[in-house]
């Protein structure tokens, strides 16, 4: 039974018992309303029956009064009766009966009575009958009319009296069950409802199948629906008041509005099972596209914004200046309406003059500092013009130039002094040093020598050795640091260079139980470079990642391209804590164990920081617990 409802037929059923039990709702609520209002619930049925009757019996009555009293009633008038209804017509001053039906005669007791009254005009003309009892027009009794009807039953005859009083008996026997007619078709259209909403848009398979109005925004149907339900509303206010026709019409746009309803809430569930009420209504798509157009034109204005920025900050000094000036001097002319005197003229003329001369000063002054900013310490400010402050400004300024050139000057020297005394010291050591190391081997070498004696002359081969390095290292450094050091830029393929570590490092780093990991693109990455000098930096990265790197970790080494930059990264986890900030391993003689129980001599980052930035490349080092990474950035050829 389930899946049957899931099928067309059974969604089919569901709608037309909602519709259905939805307008019997509203039937039975409009009867109970009528009832309670014409007092179906406190009179008696023959009391409300009177009440709707006699309005038709004085209908029917007064042209039979309105003859009596025309012909002056001078005799007895015997008329047929009017269907069901009997009547006789009587004056109300002798009680003398002037008129009446056929049947009167066998009326012992007339159920209805009613008064009215003639109008004459001064010619004894009848002009009009008034009924009296509900609205008195005269206190004159000599034209007053009284009529009783009677109406008779189960004679056969067909006429509104027989059939208002069979209409009265049905709906005063309705009256009660109206409760439970709306009380059942409450609850049998919130079961339809109910069930017809968890299978909308549902089928016997798996899964949700949507009609063909899921594509229409639902904000967008319900604003229709709504304007529709508005404009029928008026239009049912108007209908009311004509014909039965229109009436008719009212009752079809009801039905109408309770269908559309009903599909309107299939579509919303369909959207909620979806989950795509926010995300296809109307309001959503339109929030997003004026979001667009907002950012847009947020952007258009930014760059409005930066580009008169940039455009204002283009214009020089002088030329703002005097702007400002002259725009200040228009305004007070126009808007402060002063008037153009000779004294007030000059007197501006005299303050554009002194702004002009004291923007022209300015403008030196700037260019000065900006030509000493980047670097130009041979330029010198024209003082010559300027007064006072400016020139004494301006004096300061080609002080502060000089006193640079020499410190520059002084300080060039002393690093060409070092570096020469750090090359010519370590020409001199390196001479008997190579002594050592090749003395020691031949003694090592030398026949009938002790086991005890070959031990020590392997520690001197091996700590002059490392002096031997420690001298060349020192050397190095120095000369890239004072930019003294030849550099060869050339283009290169990147990722050769990762090819060669991967090859010259793999086996050294198996052999300390470390896995090497390399990740480069497929296409070239050519970059400017000096290949010797490139291979030093990724010698000193990789023997630092061999002695400091924790066994049994992943080491990797990485090539990728941005934008406008070539980007090399080193990554492996230390062995030793790293409590060193990464700007302190940048500089010489540091390490990274404080024990300095390993190899080497604290300058290996520092050349490759050095070696790197000569070939117009950095070096960034970070620290994140135990894991050090170091990145290489080179632009793009």
């Amino acid at each position: 039974m389930k899946d049957f409802f899931k099928t067309v037929a059974g969604k089919t059923l569901l709608f037309l018992s909602c519709t259905v039990t939805v307008m019997l709702c509203l039937v039975s609520l409009l009867g109970i309303l009528f009832y309670a209002e014409e007092d179906f619930y406190i009179n008696d049925q023959k009391t409300l029956e009177e009440r709707y009757i006699s309005s038709k019996i004085v209908n029917d009555l007064y042209p039979e009064v309105f003859e009596a009293a025309q012909n002056g009633n001078e005799e007895m008038i015997r008329k047929p009766d009017i269907g069901n209804l009997v009547f006789r017509i009587r004056k109300e001053k002798d009680d003398e009966t002037v008129s009446s039906s056929a049947s009167a005669q066998n009326v012992d007791v007339w159920t209805y009575s009613f008064r009215f009254i003639g109008s004459y005009d001064e010619q004894g003309q009848l002009n009009e009958i008034y009924r009296s009892d509900l609205d008195p027009v005269s206190d004159d009794t000599n034209a007053a009319f009284l009529a009783d009807a009677y109406i008779k039953k189960g004679t056969g005859i067909s006429d509104f009296y027989s059939l208002e009083s069979g209409y009265f008996d049905t709906v005063y026997k309705l009256r009660y069950a109206v409760f439970y007619i709306l009380a059942a078709s409450l609850l049998t259209s919130i079961i339809s409802f109910i069930s017809l909403m968890c299978v909308s848009g549902r089928r016997k398979q798996e899964g949700l199948y949507p009609g063909p109005l899921h594509k229409i925004p639902f904000d967008l149907l319900l604003a229709v629906w709504i304007g529709v339900l508005v404009s029928g509303i008026f239009l049912i206010g108007e209908v009311f008041r004509l014909d039965l026709l229109q009436l008719l019409l009212a009752l079809i746009l009801i039905v109408f509005f309770i269908v559309s309803f009903i599909g309107l809430c299939m579509s919303f569930a369909v959207h909620i099972k979806a989950k795509d009420l926010v995300l296809t209504s109307f309001t959503c798509r339109f929030l997003q596209q004026t979001v667009l157009v907002l950012r847009i034109l947020c952007k258009l204005i930014g760059k409005l914004v930066s580009g008169t920025t940039e455009l204002i900050k283009a214009v020089p000094l002088s030329w703002k200046v005097l702007s400002i000036f002259t725009l200040f001097s228009v305004a007070e002319l126009l808007f402060l309406e002063q008037r153009v005197e000779w004294m007030w003229l000059l007197t501006k003329i005299a303050l554009f003059l002194i702004l002009t001369y004291l923007c022209l000063c300015m403008h030196k002054l700037l260019k000065g500092g900006e030509r000493l900013a980047g670097g130009d310490l041979t330029y010198k400010v024209d003082t010559g013009k300027m007064i006072l402050d400016l020139k004494r400004h301006g004096d300061d300024l080609n002080s502060i130039a000089s006193g640079m050139a020499i410190a520059v000057d002084e300080r060039l020297k002393s690093e060409r002094m070092k570096t020469e005394l750090i090359t010519n010291v370590s020409h001199d050591i390196k001479t008997p040093l190579t002594s050592i190391i090749n003395y020691a081997d031949l003694i090592a070498k030398q026949e009938g020598v002790s086991d005890t004696v070959k031990e020590y002359s392997d520690v001197l081969v091996r700590q002059s050795q490392r002096l031997k390095r420690l001298l060349e290292d020192l050397v190095e450094a120095s000369k890239a640091a004072s930019g003294s050091l030849e550099v060869d830029l050339s283009p290169c393929d990147a990722s050769i260079f990762i090819d060669q570590c991967v090859g010259e490092y793999e086996e050294r780093l198996k052999k300390n139980d470390l896995t090497l990991i390399a990740v480069k693109p497929e296409e070239r990455v050519e970059i400017l470079a000096d290949p010797r000098r490139m291979q030093r930096v990724f010698d000193n990265l990789m023997n630092n990642i061999c002695k400091y790197s924790l066994p049994s970790t992943r080491v990797y080494l990485s090539l990728t391209k941005t934008k406008d930059q070539a980007v090399i990264s080193f990554k492996n986890t230390s062995k030793d804590q790293l409590n060193i900030s990464p700007d302190e391993l940048l500089e010489r003689f540091k390490r990274g164990d404080s024990s300095r129980n390993s190899e080497g001599n604290g300058l290996g980052l520092s050349i490759a920081k050095s070696l790197t930035e000569l070939q117009n490349g950095t070096l960034d080092l970070s620290i994140d617990g135990d894991l050090f990474k170091i990145t290489l950035s080179f632009p793009l050829r």
